[in-house]
């Protein structure tokens, strides 16, 4: 495994430059965390059509959550921001968990919001729904892929030490 060491790849000014870069990225997420949330609230949740219009705007927003996450943990690892990369870590975990989730469900929704659509319009609705669900399901993967490295990368100091230290060669003690 190579080195885990949280000290930063850059020094001087460029490190009070990081937690304002990180920052911005975390609000950009929330952002667009926000929209979902508005689209949901603004809409009935009685229908097929509402599910699958929330989950595909989620779906939609996956890949910018994704590079943003992505981001996060390259701006933790450079300027030694642990919290940072383990955070961005845990958060692709559980959005691409979450993702993977949904999938079959927005295929359900899909289907049946399909039925609904004026035949002219079914072409480019069915080719839109198949390119949000398989992007999503691709970034999911990533982001998973993303989690597991950036929770390997970003242990705790003690435990990289105790990695590092072990118990050296002692000779000449019984």
């Amino acid at each position: 495994m190579a080195s885990t060491s949280t000290t930063p790849l850059l020094s001087g000014r460029s490190q009070l430059l990081f937690p304002a870069l990180i920052a911005v990225l975390v609000v950009t997420i929330i952002s667009a965390f926000a929209d979902v949330v508005v689209t949901a609230m603004a809409t009935q949740a009685v229908s097929a059509q509402y599910r699958f219009q929330v989950i595909g705007l989620l779906f939609a927003s996956t890949p910018q959550i994704a590079v943003e996450l992505a981001l996060i943990a390259a701006l933790g690892t450079l300027g030694g921001q642990r919290g940072a990369v383990r955070g961005a870590a845990i958060a692709a975990v559980l959005l691409g968990a979450i993702v993977i989730v949904m999938v079959p469900f927005f295929t359900l929704d899909f289907l049946q919001s399909r039925r609904l659509v004026a035949q002219n319009n079914l072409k480019g609705f069915t080719l839109a729904g198949l390119k949000a669900e398989g992007f999503a399901g691709w970034f999911a993967l990533t982001m998973l892929w993303l989690g597991v490295r950036g929770i390997q990368a970003s242990p705790r100091p003690d435990e990289t030490a105790k990695r590092l230290q072990g118990q050296g060669l002692v000779v000449g003690q019984e």
